[in-house]
């Protein structure tokens, strides 16, 4: 698969390309995802945020739009002007009220203490700032900007899903040199957090949400900026944390650092 060169601009957000496939693509937005993310991180930073694009295989060829919303993330739809997508206003230079959402499993006050002095002592490794015990967090599946009419969507979704309570063990740290990030992770990935994450990603593709296309790899920030390429060991650790419930979490950005809020929260069977 190739992205055919610019046609021409059609406005400050719109650009208009063309898609071209040998091969035939059934209904996946997973993989003209994985085709178009690498543009994605280009696009918006010009504040370009929907392509267009045409695909010759399918049996009336016509224009798709794709939504790069947010960057990194894109959807294809039928319907440019539609407000259900939750995407994008018929008038594209209207701003809508939006709250910026992510579904996260969030560590009981136990844990929460115990990761943020784990965030201490690799801060000592790696210096950096350590994330405020209150903010610790692991993400399930980031949303970003999503207009306030469609938040009942995913209350909706959160309340449909079915999965069993389950034990996750972090057990390793790592500093990633390009975000600068610590952080603590399983080293190996559940059964239930695994059937958690497909699932919502499955019911957010089903009502028109952007999803991640990049494999899910849990981790759990505990320092940022932190100096990865410093020679240090890497603490040991051994932390059980016991799921029962995930959240969907409301993020705004102060001077002070993020402030986290509550939208939703639904127990685990």
């Amino acid at each position: 698969m190739r992205i055919g060169s610019t046609k021409h601009t059609l406005s400050n957000n719109l650009i208009d390309l063309s898609l071209h496939s040998n091969e035939k693509i059934v209904g996946d937005v997973r993989k003209v995802a994985v085709h178009l993310s690498f543009l994605a991180s280009r696009i918006c930073m010009n504040n370009i945020n929907t392509l267009f694009i045409s695909m010759p295989h399918m049996s009336e060829p016509e224009q798709k739009p794709v939504y790069l919303c947010p960057c990194g993330y894109v959807k294809i739809t039928d319907s440019p002007s539609t407000d259900n997508t939750g995407l994008m206003p018929s008038n594209p230079h209207l701003k809508r009220a939006v709250q910026r959402l992510f579904f996260a499993l969030w560590p009981d006050p136990g844990l929460e203490k115990d990761l943020w002095r784990l965030g201490q002592r690799m801060q000592q490794a790696f210096d950096g700032r350590v994330v405020k015990a209150e903010n610790i967090h692991l993400t399930l599946a980031f949303l970003g900007s999503v207009p306030v009419e469609r938040v009942d969507d995913l209350r909706a979704i959160g309340e449909s899903i079915s999965v069993d309570r389950f034990r996750l063990d972090l057990n390793q740290t790592g500093c990633w040199k390009r975000s600068a990030v610590g952080w603590v992770a399983p080293a190996h990935v559940p059964a239930p957090l695994e059937a958690l994450v497909s699932e919502l990603c499955r019911r957010l593709l089903e009502v028109g949400f952007p999803v991640d296309a990049r494999p899910f790899a849990p981790h759990v920030t505990l320092l940022r900026k932190a100096k990865c390429n410093k020679l240090a060991a890497h603490p040991n650790v051994q932390l059980v944390w016991r799921i029962d419930r995930f959240l969907l979490m409301q993020s705004e950005t102060r001077q002070t650092g993020p402030i986290y809020t509550q939208v939703g929260a639904w127990g685990l069977d």
